[in-house]
């Protein structure tokens, strides 16, 4: 990936190089490597900072690419003044309703400002816009982290089946959901349901990524440990003898 860099860095112009960095940073990150994802975003926010200037679209996306990744990689400290910077050039850049906008608002963690991204998504692009059911997403999973259970349920409920409707059942988006849900009704003691979930996200996830891949084992790692914490012991271990197999193959 570093190679891959710095061929672009002599082959593209700097707003396409810039481009390029954002989303090798953004797939670094989606793999778990968020130190080597961030080095890239910045270098990518600070292309566009000089080429573009601080109030360009592209600019103010980078900069909630670079927080939304310290988010996920918990240095919530250093993710909150970024959104925050992200958000309010955004709202006097383009607008209070630009998706850009809406999908920074998103992403800060307070109850009122989640769901006046939701209810604003939902009113200008409407329910089933991709911003929106990541609106709701993260207003689910901020009733979770609140422990507000039945607020959360609801919410991950309705993106589940939105997502289902609007992307597909197998989409990772959907899958994503499926295993939230799976989590939190864990959490409530709706152990039955709980499983159903786990093993139908697994069982998506072999049959459209394979046995191999990463989200795939990540998959069965969330349904082994469910089953830990349930008692299943002996199925659990089924369970780990698979991911160390399979990552000794793969």
């Amino acid at each position: 990936e570093r190679r891959r860099v710095d061929l672009l860095d002599d082959s593209a112009e700097p707003e396409e190089r810039a481009k390029a960095l954002k989303s090798l940073g953004t797939a670094c990150a989606l793999a778990g490597s968020y130190d080597e994802g961030e080095i890239v975003l910045r270098r990518a926010l600070h292309m566009n900072e000089e080429v573009l200037g601080p109030n360009h679209s592209e600019t103010i996306d980078s900069l909630a690419c670079i927080a939304t990744l310290l988010h996920t990689k918990g240095d919530l400290e250093g993710a909150e003044p970024m959104f925050r910077q992200a958000l309010e050039t955004s709202e006097r850049v383009l607008g209070p309703d630009d998706t850009n906008t809406l999908a920074t608002l998103s992403n800060l963690a307070a109850e009122p400002m989640f769901r006046q991204a939701l209810e604003t998504s939902e009113r200008v692009l409407g329910p089933d816009d991709t911003n929106t059911l990541a609106a709701l997403s993260n207003m689910a999973l901020l009733l979770h982290e609140k422990g507000d259970t039945e607020g959360a349920e609801l919410m991950y409920r309705r993106a589940l089946e939105r997502s289902e409707r609007v992307l597909g059942p197998d989409h990772p988006y959907t899958l994503t959901n499926l295993g939230n849900l799976a989590n939190l009704l864990g959490v409530k003691g709706d152990l039955e349901d709980a499983e159903l979930m786990y093993r139908r996200a697994l069982e998506a996830r072999e049959r459209v990524l394979g046995l191999d891949h990463p989200n795939t084992l990540a998959s069965i790692q969330n349904l082994a440990l469910f089953l830990l914490r349930k008692g299943d012991y002996d199925n659990a271990d089924v369970l780990y003898r698979q991911i160390k197999e399979r990552k000794r193959v793969g």
